[in-house]
């Protein structure tokens, strides 16, 4: 627990060789674990490793499902490299498992938002309802 604390401290300094470093340690020492896997994915992704980023939130994923901020940042990650519809999905499925982070894509569903067109108006109007937002938006 202590690697992985310090790998997040790392990543979340922007250190994120450093924190890879830290994490292979961890995994070499306890096994893959979702938790693990999140932070190398957060790493690469802050060396702009964005496939090996996408490997690591899906291999978590695998792991545990239910792994909120994994699907949320795979989500963002599709959605950035050009696959709407896999984010609206992950998102979709975050959603089920907790509602009450709809207001989290807010500003993606706002109307005025540049990449407003590349979300469903089904996807939309079920953040609003569960952020309790006019459908106005």
């Amino acid at each position: 627990m202590a690697l992985y604390n310090l790998a997040r401290a790392l990543n979340f300094n922007k250190k994120p060789e450093e924190a890879l470093a830290i994490l292979q340690t961890a995994e070499n020492l306890r096994g893959e674990h979702g938790d693990i896997l999140f932070q190398k994915a957060l790493a690469l992704r802050g060396l702009g490793d964005l496939e090996g980023a996408q490997a690591q939130y899906e291999a978590a994923l695998a792991l545990d499902p239910g792994f909120e901020d994994a699907l949320n940042n795979l989500g963002n990650l599709v959605f950035t490299r050009g696959d709407p519809a896999r984010a609206i999905s992950l998102w979709g499925r975050l959603l089920d498992l907790n509602p009450g982070r709809a207001t989290s894509f807010l500003p993606i569903v706002d109307r005025k938002a540049p990449f407003a067109a590349r979300v469903t108006e089904e996807f939309r109007l079920r953040v609003l309802r569960l952020s309790g937002t006019k459908t106005g938006v």
